[in-house]
């Protein structure tokens, strides 16, 4: 993904873009953990963990820094299987 550049609201809010919030399942309301690095990089971290694929935050298990919930494992299972 390209860089994206949004400029900081003068109350300190920055909007991220829709196609960014789509791309990587981020729905809009949830409360994200801030963080700030020793090199000044500033993290989100998502709150509660969600799945990339339907939302959910029941049954979610991180891999690789992305949600997945149990039942869209099954579901990446079967396609994966199946050839889908």
């Amino acid at each position: 993904m390209a860089d994206v550049y949004k400029k900081m609201s003068k109350s300190g809010a920055i909007t991220i873009p829709k196609h960014v919030r789509t791309q990587y399942g981020i729905p809009g309301g949830d409360a994200y953990k801030i963080s700030v690095k020793d090199d000044g990089d500033i993290v989100l971290q998502p709150h509660t963990p969600r799945c990339i694929f339907c939302g959910t935050a029941e049954h979610v298990t991180i891999m690789n820094g992305r949600g997945i919930c149990a039942e869209c494992v099954v579901k990446a299972k079967e396609a994966l299987l199946h050839g889908e």
